[in-house]
This record gives C-alpha cells, sequence and structure tokens, in this order.
C-alpha cells in the first residue's frame, strides 16, 4: 500500500513539475546532508510554476568508503533522473550543488 501511495504522489508532482518546463524550464538542486553518521545526497527538482519536489535521495555511506562524493559520483546520480523528467533534453536549464566539507 505504502509503495502504491508513494508512485501516485511521486507521479503527480512529476507531472506537476514539468507541467510549465516548457516555460519556466528545469532547475535542479544537489544537497549533500549527514544525519546521525548516515550520507545521503538529495536530489530536487525546481520549476517557477510549482514548488520544489524531492526527487530522490540517496544513500551513499558505501560509496564515501570507496573514496567520497566526487563529480562523476554525483553526475551519475542525476543524470537518471534528469533523463526521466527531461527525455527530450531540452528543458534542463542549471545545476545547483551544495555539499558539506566531505563532498
Amino acid at each position: 500500500m505504502l509503495d502504491i501511495n508513494f508512485q501516485a504522489i511521486y507521479d503527480s508532482n512529476k507531472r506537476l513539475t514539468t507541467e510549465y518546463a516548457n516555460v519556466f524550464m528545469l532547475s535542479w538542486i544537489g544537497d549533500g546532508a549527514t544525519i546521525k553518521k548516515i550520507l545521503l545526497l538529495n536530489m530536487v527538482a525546481v520549476c517557477g510554476s510549482t514548488p520544489s519536489v524531492v526527487t530522490a535521495i540517496l544513500y551513499c555511506t558505501g560509496h564515501m568508503v570507496d573514496g567520497g562524493k566526487n563529480a562523476e559520483f554525483i553526475i551519475s546520480f542525476f543524470k537518471s533522473k534528469v533523463d526521466e523528467f527531461d527525455p527530450g533534453k531540452t528543458l534542463r536549464d542549471t545545476f545547483f550543488f551544495e555539499g558539506e566539507a566531505n563532498v
């Protein structure tokens, strides 16, 4: 039941976020976070017509063991979601990333 609810809200948020993206374009925000020693990477989609939407949260403590959150790791995480929201590659505008000292 929880999975069904999640998918319904996710699909609705995606539709609302991309509805006027051809006018306002899509911006993407990445944020590195540590919560109780758990390292996360959050991804947010922004369009001028709607509130920001969290599109993904990645648990990346395992990757930190192998050397940290580097640009290659971050873009590989972003690419799949950006392509999902903008398969024609015409609606992307800007990318912002904010992280902690360990990012």
